[in-house]
């Protein structure tokens, strides 16, 4: 591999010799360095590059963020207190849907409770009004529920037994059961998920609830392939995942559902 002398050559053409290929090997050597050095200058660059990128990004959100809530402040606030109560927040939602999806939602007392309760996890005063970005916390998590809604609707007349238009525990299990193609599953699970998804902690779960325990039954099932339902969203935010890794792990093999949203 490396040049070798050859004995024919006079001593002083072997000097040269071995210090033109010293010389070249030198240059190999530095031409390396230089290029590792570039390299990483390179990626700094990106990287640099990449976080700029984010800090525009996210100035351009929080530009727009707060064009959005100073609309639906000079809206929707009618009492002047630069927040929404319940009934300007049951407004906004409602304008909300027909713009989002052309369609007229209902809008429970269950569905605001949970909203107000999800925004003052974020440092709320629980003053019961939904100010600043929490307007924009809420209407991501009305979105979510637009997409699930008549889906987890439909899912809530064939389990809710005494028809109050909620689960409670035993039917929470009866619906979980299901998901998992009838398949028994540890009792530890569906505490888990009753306790994580009754946000509000009624001892039953409300139709945002339900939609809150299916994405927090497919976080332990591992299976993904409903798309939507395990997705990260507002509506399965502040799970306690610590509780989450002390659980039984599911069994290979062990059937699912596939709810498809």
């Amino acid at each position: 591999f490396w040049l070798k002398p050859s004995l024919h050559l006079l001593p002083g053409q072997v000097s040269v010799l071995l210090s033109t290929t010293s010389v070249a090997m030198a240059a190999a050597i530095i031409g390396v360095k230089n290029g590792t050095i570039m390299g990483q200058q390179r990626a700094e660059m990106n990287r640099q590059h990449e976080a700029s990128l984010h800090r525009l990004e996210a100035r351009e959100r929080a530009k727009r963020d707060k064009e959005m809530i100073k609309a639906v402040l000079e809206k929707y606030d009618k009492d002047g207190t630069k927040g929404l109560n319940r009934d300007e927040l049951k407004a906004m939602l409602s304008d909300y849907s027909l713009e989002a999806f052309g369609r007229v939602e209902r809008i429970t007392e269950e569905d605001l409770d949970f909203l107000i309760e999800l925004v003052d996890q974020r440092g709320g005063n629980k003053d019961g009004l939904v100010q600043g970005s929490e307007i924009i916390a809420v209407c991501e998590a009305w979105f979510a529920w637009l997409e699930r809604g008549p889906k987890i609707d439909a899912f809530i007349n064939r389990f809710d037994e005494n028809k109050n238009g909620q689960l409670e525990k035993e039917e929470l299990n009866a619906f979980l059961l299901d998901l998992n193609s009838g398949d028994p599953f540890p009792p530890e699970i569906l505490d888990y998920v009753m306790d994580q998804a009754d946000f509000t902690k009624t001892g039953s779960l409300s139709r945002i609830e339900v939609a809150r325990a299916v994405a927090i039954w497919y976080t332990w099932s591992g299976n993904d392939a409903t798309g939507k339902a395990a997705e990260k969203t507002r509506l399965n935010g502040y799970v306690d995942r610590t509780k989450l890794k002390d659980l039984p792990e599911k069994k290979s093999g062990q059937g699912c559902s596939c709810v498809v949203f």
